[in-house]
């Protein structure tokens, strides 16, 4: 989990036990898994097997094979990303005992895992990255989490020990102060040689929970039925960073106003500081950013809805500043067996570090897609979905995407010439 402008709930999930991955996407866990349950006591033991990608090398000095990475995307767009496919074979076991109090209002568990690589995995020597990264063939760690409901306040955390000796813990707090307000306050920490490859627990570092420590206080006031205001500040800190600035901090403040149930506005302002590379001179320094959001939701009858969505962010770094603006406009239309969803978003983005992301309409069970926006221009968009019958669905996607002043549109992994950009998608999906 991480932060949003759902101050309270982000800082916890419920232990809801095994649960199929329906994305389409490979980053799952693919293998055997069962639970047995004696009254209060719940076991789940679970073995995964799956082929990873990464680029096999050969050290010539200690006549071994290894990868310096390895990924679970599952794209395979050029000859480079086909060389690395299944070349990395992943072994999973793993198991979790919970204990759960007759009034559900008490938990307590243990958490072990074991991976397995067949290729060691020997990252790349960088002073940019963690030294004390994960390294070798196998790993393993295991923890042991809690969670207490007492009146009003709700407890939880967890402890954890990896192979290698690194330690990370977190414990908070929710707390409801009265029907109209909410607080919550939450304290992490995770040593520079903690690895958890399947760990999302609530953190800032955007690649693991290693190498941070921090605290968060958020919460919730709702004067009103149909008025909300949602704030936190979160305060971190990076044991080794690369640079003299380790510490940062960001916080939000929204306020919403639902009249009806199909109908929403909120305000939205955040801010964040934290040591970030500088574009030009890779220098670590604190650089600052702001984003102010401004969305407006509503319907027209039963059949059209629209969202209105405006946005601005400015950022500063070592005297340099940047800013940008886009502004996206959705409707769709839905009767029936049909629905069509058109959408248009205009951007004008200066700065690497000043993207703006908008949310563009996708298929099911392909995830969230928020599309990221640079530099000058305009992306137009319609989904168009058809189900004649309760078990058929087919869904035609196609957007448009033209940048301004620009010979090439490029990624991580492809470049495309020219300054329009073309996708189109198709997707049947049968009930049975």
């Amino acid at each position: 989990m991480n932060k949003s402008s759902e101050t309270i709930k982000v800082i916890r999930t419920n232990n809801l036990g095994i649960r199929p991955h329906t994305s389409v996407s490979i980053t799952a866990l693919k293998g055997l898994a069962a639970t047995w349950q004696w009254q209060s006591i719940e076991l789940t033991t679970y073995y995964s097997n799956v082929n990873l990608d990464g680029k096999v090398e050969y050290n010539a000095c200690s006549g071994k094979y290894y990868v310096s990475s390895v990924s679970r995307h599952g794209y395979y767009r050029t000859q480079r990303d086909i060389a690395k496919k299944g070349k990395v074979n992943e072994q999973v076991i793993g198991s979790t005992l919970v204990y759960q109090h007759p009034t559900k209002s008490a938990e307590l568990g243990i958490n072990m895992l074991y991976s397995h690589y067949s290729v060691p995995i020997h990252p790349k020597i960088s002073r940019r990255n963690n030294p004390l990264r994960f390294r070798g063939q196998h790993h393993a760690n295991g923890s042991v989490f809690y969670r207490y409901l007492w009146q009003n306040f709700h407890f939880l955390g967890e402890g954890a020990l990896s192979q290698d000796g690194g330690k990370a813990a977190l414990m908070g707090v929710v707390a409801s102060l009265s029907r109209y307000a909410d607080v919550t306050v939450l304290g992490r920490y995770y040593g520079q040689s903690f690895h958890s490859p399947y760990g999302k627990a609530f953190r800032e570092n955007s690649t693991s929970n290693s190498n941070e420590s921090g605290v968060y206080l958020g919460t919730r006031i709702s004067p009103l039925h149909c008025l909300c205001l949602d704030a936190y500040h979160d305060y971190f800190y990076f044991p080794w960073c690369f640079g003299q600035s380790r510490a940062g901090h960001s916080w939000l403040v929204r306020a919403s106003y639902q009249p009806t149930r199909t109908s929403l506005i909120y305000l939205q302002y955040k801010t964040t500081t934290k040591p970030r590379g500088a574009a030009k001179t890779k220098e670590v320094t604190v650089g600052t950013r702001q984003n102010y959001k401004l969305l407006w939701q509503y319907t027209l009858g039963q059949t059209i809805s629209l969202k209105s969505e405006v946005q601005y962010s400015s950022y500063q770094q070592m005297g340099v500043s940047g800013w940008g603006y886009a502004a996206a406009q959705n409707i769709a239309y839905k009767v029936r067996s049909f629905q069509i969803t058109g959408h248009v978003v205009w951007f004008h983005v200066e700065g690497a570090n000043n993207v703006l992301y908008t949310y563009e309409p996708n298929f099911p069970h392909t995830g969230f897609n928020f599309r990221p926006h640079r530099g000058i221009g305009a992306c137009y968009g319609v989904l168009v979905y058809y189900r004649p019958t309760a078990s058929f669905r087919l869904a035609l996607k196609y957007s448009l995407t033209h940048h301004k002043n620009q010979n090439t549109m490029s990624s991580v992994q492809k470049t495309s010439q020219g300054s329009k950009k073309n996708d189109i998608a198709l997707q049947a999906t049968l009930k049975f």
